[in-house]
């Protein structure tokens, strides 16, 4: 889910479904769904195919083997850059864009650096660029002058769930209480020790990227102080955690069992 202001937002997830509300999420309208997208990607790529432009055919046999168990794939992650402009991605590297706040969505399957299709786990601007990550250590930038996402390897092989970080720093987290840190805006790429064995589910940085938060479904809470080269443990109550934000003195964590406030100190 991700809102732009207090009114306008979009939600996406099962079924290839994406919403968007108008009124702070008192109501919403379906812009697309699984059904819809499967004849329009498809009709997408095949109008180049059949003009004789090269290199996507391959995009075809990609949606032909996503769609092939029904149109069930779920988006993971969307991001909005103002009314218009927004990104939703999703499982065996769905990626789709809209230029017009959701009336219409294009694949952008041609327009990513994945040529083995990995799963697109989330999305979050830092610091004016636009990240995602994904299965097998994979970091993208959006890269607005070529309109695509360029691929930073990161000699991870495992899977982010998240990044987060500030000031030219990024922190791309994941399976088995992964982190893995840049701090030259992703060209380099250090494992950093966390202190969780469970699988990091969210992460929030504060403006100067200074302060970290990171939680786990397994009950882990861990906060760095020093742009994430180390982390320490926070007593929290044991819950499944699966969301985290910075406030300024709090945080606000989501869990399964509903919002917990966290007090932090400044």
């Amino acid at each position: 889910m991700y809102f732009i202001n207090g009114q306008k937002g979009w939600a996406a997830g099962h079924d290839g479904v994406i919403l968007h509300s108008e009124d702070g999420g008192e109501s919403w309208v379906k812009q697309l769904d699984g059904r819809q997208a499967e004849y329009e990607f498809i009709q997408h790529y095949k109008r180049r195919v059949d003009a004789g432009q090269l290199g996507y055919q391959r995009y075809l046999d990609e949606l032909a083997a996503n769609f092939r168990s029904g149109p069930s794939l779920p988006y993971l992650g969307i991001w909005f850059e103002n009314e218009m402009v927004g990104y939703a991605l999703g499982s065996f590297g769905m990626l789709v864009a809209t230029f017009d706040g959701g009336k219409s969505w294009k694949p952008w399957l041609d327009r990513i650096d994945n040529p083995q299709a990995l799963n697109l786990n989330a999305v979050r601007a830092i610091d004016g660029e636009l990240y995602l990550v994904g299965e097998r250590g994979a970091v993208f930038r959006l890269d607005r002058s070529q309109g695509r996402f360029v691929s930073l390897p990161t000699g991870y092989q495992g899977s982010f769930f998240g990044i987060t970080g500030g000031s030219g720093v990024l922190l791309a987290f994941g399976l088995r209480g992964s982190v893995w840190r840049s701090a030259d805006s992703g060209r380099s790429w250090n494992r950093v020790e966390s202190g969780v064995t469970g699988s990091i589910s969210d992460g929030d940085s504060s403006a100067d990227g200074r302060k970290v938060l990171l939680v786990s479904a397994t009950g882990d809470v861990v906060e760095s102080l020093d742009a994430g080269l180390s982390f320490h443990s926070l007593t929290v109550p044991p819950k499944a955690y699966t969301g985290a934000r910075l406030l300024p003195g709090s945080a606000v964590l989501a869990t399964l069992q509903g919002i917990y406030l966290l007090p932090l100190n400044p």
